[in-house]
């Protein structure tokens, strides 16, 4: 088994374990182990799971297997921080630059580094320190982030109105599986007391 489908695997046990229910409502249709041109086997992944899956099958097959914008939107705005989140990076990375290489021929990007070692060359020892200095500001900075919002990373515990009580990994998780706006969810958790009126009547939530 490929580990994009071991993933993808986890992902549903998780979804059974919450009592989340994930399919074409809410969820993609992830193919796997294979892509969609190789394969019609897969399962039903929550967005976020699937750009997941996608990267982690780019890397098994050796070719691109997700969508630019999304990956990377998924990347920048994570619900949840994976253990293998800069490798996840390096694909993503990787697979983008493959394409832009194969999409405009006008410069190969071996011919762009050989470039840039000449340029750096011409620079003095003070303009390379600075340069130098500028580019572990941004890694610290980027590092400080990534930490940052490991730390927020919140669960949620969620009240129904019949007296239920969900706990989902973050807001927007619970959002999805309860077809309300991340918004609504958090609005629940200021509130001293459930919902009073609306069609969110009785809902009530706090952080964990």
């Amino acid at each position: 088994m490929l580990p994009n489908e071991e993933f993808a695997l986890a992902c549903r046990a998780y979804y059974e374990e919450q009592g989340l229910i994930v399919d074409a409502t809410n969820g993609q249709f992830a193919h796997c182990p294979l892509p969609k041109k190789d394969g019609d086997k897969g399962y039903y992944l929550l967005w976020e799971h699937h750009q997941h899956q996608g990267l982690l099958q780019s890397k098994d097959l050796n070719k691109k297997c997700f969508f630019n914008a999304d990956a990377k939107e998924w990347l920048l705005n994570a619900n949840y921080f994976p253990d293998n989140y800069f490798e996840l990076w390096d694909i993503y990375e990787h697979y983008t630059k493959e394409h832009v290489k194969v999409s405009f021929h006008a410069i190969s990007f071996e011919g762009r580094s050989e470039r840039m070692k000449k340029m750096w060359k011409k620079l003095s020892p003070q303009e390379r320190s600075e340069r130098g200095r500028k580019t572990a500001d941004k890694v610290s900075f980027e590092v400080r982030s990534v930490n940052s919002y490991k730390a927020h990373i919140k669960k949620i515990e969620i009240t129904f109105p019949d007296g239920r009580v969900g706990v989902y990994p973050s807001v927007n998780l619970a959002s999805i599986a309860l077809g309300v706006a991340p918004e609504t969810a958090r609005k629940w958790v200021m509130m001293d007391a459930p919902v009073s009126f609306g069609p969110n009547k009785g809902y009530s939530a706090r952080y964990l």
